[in-house]
């Protein structure tokens, strides 16, 4: 099945990324020097099954998705999410 945009997908990954613990995170990942945020599957599941399920569904949209939000939000170029 090819990658396919998902419907809301960015919209959700704003909501999801600028949450208060994300954003900590995100600060902190950023102060280090890293550019990967890492977060649990089980977070995205808890905040939205669609948003997690868009992972599997279209892969590259979401990622590159999550980037474009994380660079946004940090202003950060190549800040990237990582899923576990």
């Amino acid at each position: 099945m090819p990658d396919r945009e998902p419907d809301n997908v960015k919209e959700k990954l704003e909501k999801f990324l600028h949450r208060k613990e994300i954003l900590n995170e995100l600060r902190r990942t950023a102060t280090a020097g890293r550019k990967s945020l890492v977060i649990a599957f089980e977070q995205l599941l808890e905040f939205d099954m669609e948003l997690a399920k868009s992972i599997l569904d279209s892969p590259s949209y979401f990622f590159n998705s999550a980037a474009d939000v994380l660079e946004g939000i940090t202003k950060v170029p190549g800040m990237r999410l990582r899923v576990m």
